[in-house]
């Protein structure tokens, strides 16, 4: 699959508006900013799926221990290294939270268990963000093998569009039943944009969308999700099923048009500028260390103080994990070009 630069610039415009989210405190500004790891997740899951595709149409197999090794040599590294730094240093900016609960939380991320641990225990906290790392090692543990089986099946697009309706309704279902939270960061209740990804990579891979992506169509999308980051509101059920549903929509659409060259120009002009693509190559780094940092700032500060500095900081400190741990395992050769 070639390198296709906008989709760097559609991780950008996600991590900013969690960092908008998170920076924006009792305020509530760009209260809609945590739907952008619902774009992250349609998108990764998109990317990875189209290379075991490719792989399989290439070789008539996947390689399973090599898609494996290179999900944890890209995800792996950085976050280790953030976890080293968050030790030694997070105990004396929060040193009330206590070291052994620091060193728990550092623990359930790096074994990439947060999403179901702070569903169930409300743990970790300073690490919470760490729960979509969590969501997507899962999915990328089971779907490879799902895949090795839908090869074999001709209705494979129909079996996964009954798998993706029906993740839905189980999230519906448990919002109705548990509280936010235990729901929010659930594994099993974030399936519907995961298998979104897969799906999109099914059927764009033979053409099955091309006649409804127009450049028009794009816009919409695109300024749905805009809309979304801006007016959403994180504790709202409602928000969470049908905002999270129209997220995932409009990235799938926008994704879609992208790689069939069908998005408007302005679509096209602002996801691949160089500061977009630029920002979006660091998201994942940036992700990792923005929210401490947010943490820290965001009661203290004005919104578009805190969002400045710890966008900055955060990027800084991405870009120095992109050029020395990550590049080591780029030149492994381990890492293709995935989400």
């Amino acid at each position: 699959m070639r390198y296709e630069p906008t989709f760097d610039g559609l991780r950008a415009i996600a991590i900013l508006a969690v960092i908008a989210f998170h920076t924006g405190g009792p305020s509530g500004l760009m209260n809609g900013g945590f739907l952008g790891v619902d774009v992250f997740f349609v998108l990764s899951v998109f990317l990875n799926t189209t290379l075991l595709i490719e792989e399989k149409k290439a070789t008539g197999s996947i390689d399973l221990l090599s898609f494996y090794a290179r999900r944890m040599a890209r995800l792996t590294p950085a976050l280790l290294l953030f976890l080293c730094f968050y030790l030694v240093f997070e105990p004396l900016v929060a040193p009330d939270y206590g070291i052994s609960a620091h060193f728990r939380d550092a623990v359930l991320t790096g074994l990439y268990l947060s999403d179901y641990a702070k569903a169930l225990w409300d743990v970790p906290d300073i690490l919470r963000h760490t729960w979509s790392l969590s969501v997507e090692f899962h999915y990328y543990a089971l779907w490879p093998l799902l895949m090795l089986g839908l090869a074999r099946c001709r209705n494979a697009d129909r079996l996964l569009t009954i798998a993706l309706v029906v993740a839905f309704a189980w999230k519906v279902a448990a919002l109705a039943s548990a509280p936010y939270d235990a729901v929010y960061y659930r594994f099993d209740t974030r399936l519907s944009g995961l298998l979104l990804g897969s799906l999109l990579a099914l059927r764009l891979e033979r053409s099955a969308l091309d006649r409804v992506l127009t450049p028009l169509l794009s816009l919409y999308a695109g300024g749905m999700l805009l809309l979304l980051f801006a007016i959403a509101q994180f504790g709202n059920k409602l928000a969470l099923v049908f905002g999270g549903t129209a997220a995932e929509i409009s990235t799938a659409i926008l994704i879609g048009s992208l790689v069939r060259h069908r998005a408007s120009a302005a679509v096209q002009t602002l996801l691949a500028h160089r500061a977009a693509v630029t920002v979006g190559k660091l998201s994942y780094g940036m992700y990792l260390w923005h929210f401490p940092l947010a943490l820290l700032l965001r009661d203290r500060l004005p919104f578009l103080s805190a969002f400045l500095i710890v966008t900055t900081a955060s990027m800084l400190l991405a870009a120095i994990s992109y050029v020395t741990v990550e590049a080591l395992f780029r030149k492994s050769r381990l890492v293709a070009a995935t989400g």
